[in-house]
């Protein structure tokens, strides 16, 4: 007997794309702190923070892209992805 499986998805790009943004913001902006300022045991002042704000503008693009790259990855490395799959093509 042949079953026929359909599966909805509604995703909110949206709010995906800022909560990656968002992310990424913090964990680039970070990295960058820890990079070039911790080394020299000084902390980041008004123009760095601009500087890494503007960088961050700047390659916005590159960095969602990536992002998504990398939610993607971990989607379809989780365990709950590989049983869907498992039960979908049988």
């Amino acid at each position: 007997m042949e079953h026929i499986v359909q599966i909805g998805v509604c995703v909110d790009d949206e709010s995906i794309e800022k909560a990656v943004v968002q992310s990424a913001t913090r964990a680039i902006t970070k990295e960058m702190k820890d990079h070039i300022f911790n080394p020299y045991g000084s902390s980041m002042t008004y123009v760095a923070e601009e500087i890494v704000k503007d960088a961050i503008v700047q390659w916005k693009p590159e960095i969602i892209e990536k992002a998504a790259e990398l939610v993607a990855d971990s989607i379809k490395r989780s365990k709950a992805y590989r049983e869907k799959m498992k039960e979908i093509t049988g």
